[in-house]
């Protein structure tokens, strides 16, 4: 599987190539973390987030696909006894509706080949009032990439005509969703 091939260098990625947007990520979800909150990470790659939750929450469970990740993750986060670390599946989760205050589910969404069936396992899992974090990164140059349907002005066709870009989610995802934008 290609994520366990390049976990022993992704780090090199988030730790120097892009340290700074990383940094400013890495923050940006920390504040959204209070002291009492249930979280689950998903897609934890090497435990990047991880670092910035476990700190700031109650308990964290993080989870990725790939075995590898999840090994590195689990050596980073050994200090947290709040931290379980295991893998998992995003488009398939093993817990039960409402376990979370918290889920988390940092630049994944645009790599599965089921983005909305992930997003209903997020919104199944998190408690209804919870949140549920998607940070992704976006292109500065809209000209240079822009989403289908995406207008030049920055707005999303779906966005003027009332309709939802998530037709396939339960309501309370289109509810509980906020937008933060993350800007190195």
């Amino acid at each position: 599987m290609f994520w366990d091939r390049v976990a022993g260098v992704y780090d090199i990625f988030a730790n120097f190539i892009n340290a700074r947007t990383h940094r400013v990520l890495c923050e940006k979800v920390a504040g959204l973390i209070d002291p009492a909150d249930n979280v689950l990470e998903c897609a934890c790659g090497t435990g990047l987030l991880s670092l910035a939750i476990a700190p700031r929450c109650h308990s964290l469970i993080a989870t990725d696909f790939s075995k590898n990740m999840v090994k590195r993750t689990a050596k980073k986060c050994a200090a947290y006894p709040n931290v379980t670390v295991r893998e998992a599946n995003i488009l398939k989760l093993d817990f039960p509706d409402e376990s979370f205050d918290v889920v988390v589910a940092g630049n994944v969404i645009h790599l599965l080949d089921e983005p909305h069936k992930a997003l209903g396992e997020l919104d199944r899992v998190c408690k209804l009032g919870g949140q549920i974090v998607i940070p992704t990164y976006m292109n500065k140059d809209e000209k240079a990439m822009r989403a289908p349907g995406q207008k030049p002005s920055g707005k999303p066709e779906w966005a003027s005509s009332g309709s939802s870009p998530l037709p396939h989610t339960r309501p309370s995802l289109r509810k509980r969703a906020t937008k933060t934008q993350v800007t190195p």
